[in-house]
């Protein structure tokens, strides 16, 4: 026995090893004899305690339950009881067999529980952290599964016979339903489960798969009978506030079709082979008995509750609960279960009959030939065999009294029943099941002392009492009926071949309907959320933003489209490229979609929000991305500048509304890439842009990107400026050229005897789109004689000019003014 429950933990904790390898990794958890003994005790008690220290210490617990591990160390503790029940002293007394199951099973789960419970396994990094299991469950697990399978196997038969007929004849039902749903769904989930893991490239799932079957089929189940599943979580402490996430419900409408039809499928065939093994068990009768549905459906509602949310649930705490999660079937899950038991149960009182008549081989693989011949002959149901059991006595008392014959009324077609030793004729009423005497025997016939004594309950189907024509006599127990009944005779060959035809056809439409959902599961699986992102993103990536405009609208007036057109898109110098494109995450009719996207060798991260949209011909999924990838951008220019050019595309500035506000400005969306910024090419002989590049790329903030764009001047508008600046010069140094208000003020005199520029300017000081200053200029200055100056002298004046620089629109040759003179020293 102990052997048994160690080689259970020990596979199960291979089994789990291999699963965790990579977690056990990233943990660095080696793979020594603590961790096989910590994962033996989660194999047992299904309960880990995790501890890490880092700045702080942090502790957790994960519970959930491998059933597949119970469950198969209680079948082996069983069968190897069982085996050795005739040598190992179990003809006790009950209460001294249950006594020493109890004391071995308390001390097989002291044993395991102390042996897999103390050990831990540590990290090699030295953090601190420290994974062990937890000693107490797996104590009371083990003994309450050893307990069980021990007096399951040890109890006599008389033990269970003492029980009540419909308590023993529920639970037989009960056992029946469980063994049909779990071998059925598990199967199915087993092989489908195993294609998914080599289909995805994750064998070590199989491994979970293995140990947690039953955990996954009970899910399964309470899927498919319009159940669901419910995940939440919450945190709270570490001085944050509290934060507790909504649940988040599973319900068969979120799997994808291919699943929910495999699932449905499976429930179908499951539910089938559950009402045939129940229908089996109970008492062959004419007609369906609903009177007898009940238990199990009761049985069925009481089992429900602690399956789904004490033995299934996965939960985790730690922290002192400041972090807990859990996940667990929905609130209403055990009524639709519940709801799947009656189902079974209203249908095992006719699917059994209709299969032995129609498919009595398929009845026989269901069930078993050793089933279908005790239901029959009336042994299958225990009230019928407890009838015989202990009839047999009894009859055997009267035995040479009375014999019965059993046959149908050629004319009426009841069943009928003659004792021969009396000669009287009883007919069953389809009314009411009651046996009905018909004719007494004939006169003078023998009638020994012992017929007239039987006791009428003893007898064998009837009561031998002989009641006038037309009275009630008792009814047979339930073996007697059985054998009154004729077998269901097989369909005529008329009835066959409409049959086939009606399954052919039907049938027919099942492979058209699953075909169906498998073409359009198909296509819908290249219609999803992901896919119209991707879709969206290669529009992006081949420059064709045009149509991904019209796929996805930005949402934004004309004016600000200007750059949103294929020419700008193609002329970006880089384009966004998609590195990966995670699962959605769909929730009702919206799915988040995360990218991870590339510009220029630069990573960044971007989600899509996805809107479901209206099913093409009530079956295609229709998906539309709800976020564009566009980048607002406000550019600027303070040089004065009426126009700029981004991707060879020129955008007018426009001039701002304050009064001693120099700068244009406009707001422009863009596609995430980058761009050549500039001037207008009408400029580009006179002016070229200090910033020459824009990368758009999406903020989480919801300011708008700013690009200021700063021009400098050609050696072409330099010499034009200076061209301008020395032709006013001479102007100044000549008559009456001096007079002009630009000119200073020293040279503005008409009493000169001589007026020549000394030093012409030979370059600018300074010039930018708008503006410009000149270098020192110097005009020599020389008076007419005077009364009070006979001999004047030349005076130098030094000066610089300045002005504006007018552009005109369209382009072309600019306007330079020179508007003032200042003195210059030096």
């Amino acid at each position: 026995m102990q052997a048994v429950v160690l080689g259970g933990a020990l596979l199960s904790a291979l089994l789990l090893m291999a699963a965790t390898s990579e977690a056990r990794e990233d943990l660095n958890l080696p793979a020594s004899l603590s961790a096989l003994l910590v994962l033996m005790g989660a194999a047992l008690g299904g309960q880990l305690s995790i501890t890490a220290t880092f700045f702080i210490q942090v502790s957790a617990t994960v519970t959930v339950l491998p059933l597949g591990t119970l469950l198969a160390i209680g079948c082996g503790v069983y069968l190897v009881a069982r085996r050795r029940a005739p040598v190992d002293g179990s003809s006790l007394h009950r209460a001294a067999t249950l006594q020493r199951c109890a004391v071995e099973a308390l001390a097989t789960g002291l044993l395991l529980g102390l042996l897999t419970g103390l050990p831990r396994a540590g990290g090699d990094s030295g953090d601190g952290l420290s994974v062990s299991s937890s000693p107490l469950p797996t104590v009371v697990l083990v003994s309450v599964v050893v307990m069980t399978a021990l007096s399951a196997a040890r109890l006599d038969r008389a033990a269970v016979i003492g029980l009540p007929i419909g308590l023993r004849q529920a639970g037989r039902e009960v056992w029946a339903l469980l063994v049909s749903l779990g071998t059925v769904t598990g199967a199915v989930t087993l092989v489908a489960g195993t294609a998914w893991a080599l289909a995805e490239g994750v064998p070590q799932a199989l491994a979970l798969l293995i140990v947690y079957l039953p955990n996954l089929v009970v899910v399964l189940l309470s899927l498919a009978t319009l159940g669901g599943l419910v995940a939440r979580g919450e945190v709270a402490g570490l001085g944050v506030a509290a934060n507790s996430s909504e649940d988040s419900l599973v319900t068969v409408g979120d799997l994808p079709v291919g699943a929910v039809l495999l699932l449905v499928v499976t429930v179908l065939l499951a539910t089938v082979v559950a009402a045939a093994r129940v229908g089996v068990l109970r008492a062959r009768s004419r007609g369906a008995v609903l009177a007898r549905t009940w238990p199990l459906a009761v049985a069925a509602l009481a089992l429900s509750v602690p399956l789904l949310y004490v033995l299934v649930p996965a939960r985790m705490s730690g922290g002192g609960e400041m972090v807990s999660a859990s996940a667990m079937p929905s609130g209403w899950s055990f009524i639709t279960v519940s709801l799947l038991a009656c189902v079974v149960s209203v249908l095992a009182e006719y699917l059994p009959a209709w299969l032995y008549a129609n498919a009595n081989q398929l009845l026989r693989v269901m069930v078993g030939t050793r089933a279908v011949t005790e239901w029959v002959s009336g042994r299958s149901s225990l009230g019928g065999s407890m009838g015989v059991a202990q009839g047999t006595g009894q009859a055997g008392q009267a035995e040479g009294s009375h014999t019965w014959s059993y046959g149908t009324d050629p004319a009426t077609g009841a069943a009928t029943a003659t004792d021969l030793s009396t000669g009287a004729l009883f007919v069953e009423d389809a009314s009411t099941g009651q046996w009905v005497l018909q004719g007494h025997p004939a006169s003078g016939s023998p009638v020994s002392a012992s017929a007239e004594v039987a006791d009428p309950v003893s007898s064998d189907p009837v009561s031998s009492d002989l009641a006038a024509p037309g009275q009630q006599a008792p009814a047979p127990t339930a073996s007697q009926q059985a054998q009154a009944l004729p077998e269901p005779q097989p369909m005529s060959p008329q009835a066959r071949r409409r049959m086939r035809l009606v399954l052919g056809t039907a049938g027919l439409l099942l492979v058209l309907v699953v075909v169906g959902m498998a073409c359009v599961n198909f296509l819908n699986g290249r219609r999803g959320p992901d896919q119209e992102v991707e879709a969206y993103l290669d529009l992006l990536s081949q420059g064709r933003a045009e149509a991904a405009t019209q796929m996805v609208d930005p949402g934004v007036p004309n004016s600000q489209r200007a750059l949103l057109n294929d020419e700008a898109l193609a002329a970006a110098t880089s384009r966004v490229e998609v590195v990966t494109v995670s699962e959605p995450q769909v929730e009702e009719d919206t799915a988040k979609v995360s990218t991870t996207l590339s510009l220029d060798g630069e990573h960044f991260d971007f989600t899509f929000t996805v809107a479901r949209g209206d099913r093409q011909y009530g079956l295609l999924d229709t998906w539309e991305v709800t976020t564009p990838l566009v980048v607002p951008v406000t550019f600027s220019s303070a040089d004065g500048l009426d126009a700029i050019s981004v991707a060879g595309t020129d955008l007018a500035l426009e001039a701002s509304e304050e009064e001693y506000s120099s700068t244009s400005t406009t707001l422009q969306y863009v596609y995430a890439g980058t761009y050549d910024v500039g001037v207008p090419q009408s400029l580009a002989s006179y002016l070229t842009a200090e910033t020459s590049s824009l990368i758009a790329l999406p903020a989480s903030a919801a300011a708008d990107m700013l690009m200021e764009v700063t021009s400098e001047p050609t050696q072409e508008l330099e010499d034009l400026v200076l061209e301008e600046v020395k032709a006013q010069t001479e102007s100044c140094a000549s008559v009456p050229g001096n007079t002009d208000a630009v000119c200073p003020s020293e040279v503005q005199d008409t009493d000169l005897a001589s007026l020549k520029v000394t030093q012409d300017a030979s370059g600018l000081d300074e010039v930018t789109a708008s503006s410009f200053a000149s270098e020192q200029i110097i005009i020599s200055v020389t008076q007419n004689p005077s009364q009070w100056n006979k001999d004047p002298k030349p005076r130098s004046v030094r000066f610089t000019f300045s002005g504006s620089i007018e552009w005109p629109e369209g382009g072309g040759e600019p306007e330079v003014t020179v508007d003032s003179s200042s003195p210059s020293w030096g």
